[in-house]
């Protein structure tokens, strides 16, 4: 019985006049499941070009970093970096921040993710002991007792990300 020739021209002329699918998009190097922390992340693009930066530094790294939200037992304590791992040529970071959507949690992300493209732009920094050396090398030491850096670059950088974001807020930036 001969087969049917009509079948495999519908199916190419399927194949062919469907639309082109499109391209893989690359997975960010800034992660997160809350919603509220992504709204954060969308906001701090659009409200401050420091924070906006901050984003595409990363994006151009080999850090991926991973944020959730986070209560601290200490009060002055709003943010926390460590170091998760390595593998495929990818670095991987965890970002803690308090539990805050407004200004203030755009300035704590945004001292945070200065952390992480610090890191990002340090090679050697390949695991925690790595990045506790760097940081005691390039930071100073926020508590006698514990092994919390922090850096003049990171402190700076989320007030920065605060007072662009305020600006934006309160329509003085312009057209």
């Amino acid at each position: 019985m001969p087969r049917p020739i009509h079948l495999p021209i519908a199916v190419l002329l399927l194949t062919i006049g469907a639309p082109p699918r499109p391209a893989a998009a690359s997975p960010s190097h800034i992660r997160t499941t809350s919603a509220p922390l992504q709204t954060l992340i969308a906001e701090g693009i659009a409200r401050s070009p420091t924070f906006h930066k901050l984003v595409d530094q990363l994006e151009a790294s080999d850090v991926v970093v991973y944020v959730n939200f986070r209560m601290f037992n200490e009060p002055d304590l709003g943010g926390q970096i460590s170091f998760v791992g390595a593998a495929g040529g990818l670095r991987y970071l965890q970002i803690f921040v308090a539990p805050l959507t407004d200004l203030n949690g755009l300035a704590i992300l945004g001292h945070e993710l200065r952390h992480a493209v610090e890191i990002a732009s340090a090679p050697s920094v390949v695991d925690s002991a790595s990045m506790a050396r760097r940081y005691a090398r390039i930071g100073f030491s926020v508590t006698p007792y514990a092994h919390r850096f922090d850096t003049r670059n990171a402190v700076e950088c989320g007030q920065r990300v605060y007072r662009e974001a305020l600006t934006k807020t309160r329509g003085t930036d312009g057209p």
